[in-house]
């Protein structure tokens, strides 16, 4: 990286969406997880007819989705959700595929 481009990592950082979701804490970000998982945002029912490798093309473009989200910094308390889903999907569902447990 060159030192602009760090820069402007540091000042995304430092801004204002920033400080307000730190204000909001733990217990805001719990909440929004306990909503989620309510609202079924982290069911994943797993097909064992569909191949690993498909599953993670999927994750690969909600990854892709997540970054454009950020980027976009439009709404961190739903980038901070996907992205919770995103990361429950590859370490507590796919682990279980079949093609997985060897």
């Amino acid at each position: 990286h060159n030192m602009a481009e760090s820069q402007t990592v540091l000042t995304d950082l430092s801004g204002p969406d920033e400080s307000r979701w730190r204000a909001h804490g733990a217990a805001k970000r719990k909440e929004l997880l306990e909503e989620d998982r309510i609202k079924g945002g982290r069911t994943f029912k797993l097909s064992y007819d569909t191949s690993v490798q498909r599953y993670f093309s999927v994750a690969h473009w909600a990854l892709e989705q997540f970054h454009q989200l950020y980027q976009s910094g439009t709404d961190l308390e739903e980038t901070y959700v996907m992205g919770y889903r995103i990361v429950s999907f590859l370490t507590e569902c796919l682990p279980k595929h079949p093609g997985l447990r060897r």
